[in-house]
């Protein structure tokens, strides 16, 4: 059975624990199919104990047409605002040109200009979206409201239309790179790298886990996570061992299912000496059902560490109980 497979079989249990521990791991998987993204808001709207943890792991994904209609009717099952606005919020992230078909249903939602902005992401030419673009940039750059959210969808679209090469990217990137400080447009760059999954920014991106910059940091992880490939756990295996990299680094190799990254998890693990990276490390490999950790995930429960940071108690049931292991005394 696939990760999804396996924690699939938790999230609708009547077990609370199994659960939540089942949505926690979900959280950490980049890209989920469609057809499960389809199934939990269906199931949200018939189970709200649910609801909470769907939302939570629906935000800031890329949701497609096919989810719309169990979008919209768990939007109107809504009587708690913050849960209506948390699925407002996803439902930003459908797919441009299903949201222009559906704009009659989401007219009562949405503001006459956030619809025309849904128009421009689905039928913009070219100028029209680097104009928009440009303009969005200035004024998150001055400070007016919260705009970086638009400045990413506008990003996107650019980036899947073909919209940019690589020598706008490569300026922005090294300018920053040069400065020493990531700008805005610096950082949504970051975020087109991993639309676009431009390999040749892998070393690049791997060594922008040092910054401090935690919006930053957040992009970075991202657009690595997005590319899914051993390439990717060649370059981060010293970072997992570094403290000042190796959170980022965990979760990033974390969420790769291959054997290279198993190996890289392990290894880190025997390596670090610091209990609270060893649990990091810990966390990341029952979050993954990694089976073929099970000597370290033992190690660990044998030797009675305990974590400030992490739930390992947490991580271990569901690990143990989503592969259907027998745990040891």
């Amino acid at each position: 059975m696939t990760l999804v497979e396996n924690i699939k079989r938790g999230l609708f249990s009547d077990n609370s624990s199994i659960r939540t521990v089942s949505f926690h791991m979900l959280e950490e998987i980049p890209k989920l199919p469609d057809p499960l993204l389809k199934e939990l808001l269906e199931a949200a709207c018939d189970f709200s104990e649910i609801t909470e943890d769907v939302l939570y792991v629906l935000l800031d994904r890329d949701i497609p047409g096919s989810c719309m209609d169990s979008l919209l009717k768990l939007i109107d099952l809504q009587n708690d605002s913050i849960l209506r606005e948390q699925a407002l919020q996803i439902l930003e992230y459908t797919e441009p040109a299903t949201l222009v078909r559906h704009e009659k249903a989401i007219s009562s939602y949405f503001s006459p200009e956030k619809i025309a902005f849904f128009h421009l992401l689905a039928n913009g030419n070219e100028k029209e979206l680097w104009d928009e673009f440009h303009l969005t940039l200035v004024a998150l750059n001055t400070g007016e409201g919260n705009l970086y959210k638009k400045t990413r969808m506008l990003a996107k679209v650019i980036a899947q239309k073909g919209l940019i090469d690589d020598f706008t990217i490569d300026s922005v990137m090294n300018d920053d790179l040069n400065e020493g400080i990531f700008t805005f447009e610096g950082i949504i760059m970051v975020y087109i790298i991993g639309v676009l999954k431009k390999s040749k920014y892998i070393p690049i991106l791997s060594n922008l886990l040092y910054s401090e910059d935690d919006f930053l940091l957040d992009e970075v992880e991202l657009a690595l996570k997005s590319f899914q490939t051993d390439e990717v756990v060649h370059v981060l295996i010293p970072y997992l061992t570094d403290p000042h990299s190796m959170i980022y680094a965990a979760s990033i190799v974390g969420s790769i299912q291959t054997p290279l990254a198993t190996k890289a998890l392990q290894k880190a693990y025997l390596e670090v000496r610091d209990l609270e990276e060893k649990s990091i490390l810990f966390e990341v490999l029952c979050y993954g059902l990694r089976e073929d950790a099970l000597p370290e995930i033992n190690d660990f429960l044998a030797k009675g560490y305990t974590s400030q940071l992490i739930d390992t108690e947490e991580a271990a049931y569901g690990f143990f109980k989503l592969l259907e292991l027998k745990r040891e005394e």
